[in-house]
């Protein structure tokens, strides 16, 4: 029975901590990464391959040279395009998506790698398709598949989606937002989690339009599975392997002495037996040290993203508090002036100051 094709989505975690594109230097990072000027990029090509024959696709035009991976100008195009003004204070610019599907797939057809086989044309045209049925029509500034890495199968998406903002005043305004489109299409499947949504969706999408042959794989709260980034990976497993071949020579070796006192003729496949046996051990080790060590860095980040939240918390309530305190002391007309000496004396130079409390000495 052949191994089950898959339909995924992956959205990469930043060094914010955050799942899509929070500020305009990760736009920037993203079109360095496209262009192979950060280390990162560079690491991962596979030696006799150009990025200059990757898929670039942008609202600048096509191409490498194109404008295809000019990410920050089909940024502000996309901007101007929409109507959208202005970015709303810590809401995210966008969204950074690989569309996947299971190298096999397209292997069936051709070389996944090779931008000429249909079944990688039919899934980057169906990806953006994808993207803006649930993000909105337009929504999709950027698209990208790489044929110089070692991996296949891969859609870069980046997106803005734009939705109508209402203010009390009854006044609304075009804007950007992941938020909104993220719990529209969570509520559409049921569920809470727009990330979550979005790898049914796309699965859903692939069968349909695709092969019904590809499956949606089962959700990371069944399996406890964390998602290994290629580059911790490749760190990790070369680790691995080098710690794992010092303890094959040595399990090698002392297989072949055990062995040793059986007749010459035997030896050769002694030594066989033994190889076979101890790489055995080698390929499940490598897999558990890299599960193990990888589980162990993004619990750290997981952990440093709750306590940064927490102290926000914390000190939003001090503020609200403290003007609390400071409104019953000196009034609404009071504070006004407060407020006002507050905002002319941060335009002075900055000096060092500590709050005290009433108990401080």
């Amino acid at each position: 029975m052949p191994d089950p094709m898959y339909a995924f989505v992956r959205n990469p975690r930043r060094e914010s901590n955050k799942n899509h594109l929070g500020s305009f230097s990760d736009i920037i990072s993203a079109e360095s990464h496209a262009k192979r000027k950060d280390a990162t990029s560079q690491a991962r090509q596979v030696e006799g391959r150009s990025h200059t024959a990757n898929y670039f696709w942008s609202k600048m035009g096509d191409g490498l040279e194109g404008g295809g991976a000019d990410y920050s100008k089909a940024y502000r195009k996309h901007k101007k395009q929409m109507g959208v003004k202005s970015e709303r204070k810590n809401a995210a610019l966008g969204v950074h998506t690989l569309v996947c599907v299971s190298p096999e797939w397209l292997e069936e057809t051709g070389d996944p790698r090779d931008l000429a086989n249909v079944r990688v044309q039919q899934l980057i045209a169906e990806a953006k398709l994808w993207a803006e049925s649930w993000m909105g029509e337009g929504a999709v500034w950027a698209v990208r598949y790489d044929t110089d890495e070692a991996g296949s199968g891969i859609v870069d998406i980046l997106a803005s989606p734009i939705r109508t903002e209402h203010h009390k005043s009854g006044s609304s305004k075009l804007s950007i937002s992941v938020r909104k489109a993220n719990n529209e299409l969570a509520g559409k499947h049921g569920v809470s989690n727009g990330w979550t949504a979005q790898q049914t969706d796309w699965a859903k999408w692939a069968q349909n339009n695709l092969d019904n042959r590809l499956k949606r794989g089962k959700p990371k709260k069944e399996t406890g599975r964390e998602h290994v980034p290629p580059d911790l990976y490749k760190e990790l497993a070369e680790k691995a392997r080098q710690e794992a071949v010092k303890d094959a020579e040595t399990i090698i070796q002392a297989e072949i002495d055990q062995r040793w006192a059986l007749d010459e003729e035997h030896r050769s496949e002694a030594y066989l037996e033994a190889e076979e046996r101890a790489w055995e051990r080698v390929k499940r080790r490598i897999d558990e040290m890299v599960t193990e060590r990888a589980s162990e860095r993004l619990q750290k980040a997981e952990e440093k993203a709750t306590a940064a939240a927490k102290r926000e918390k914390a000190l939003k309530r001090a503020l609200n508090l403290l003007w609390a305190v400071l409104r019953s002391l000196f009034g609404r007309e009071s504070l006004a002036e407060i407020k006002t000496a507050h905002e002319a004396r941060l335009s002075e130079p900055a000096k060092e100051f500590k709050l005290r409390g009433p108990d401080a000495s």
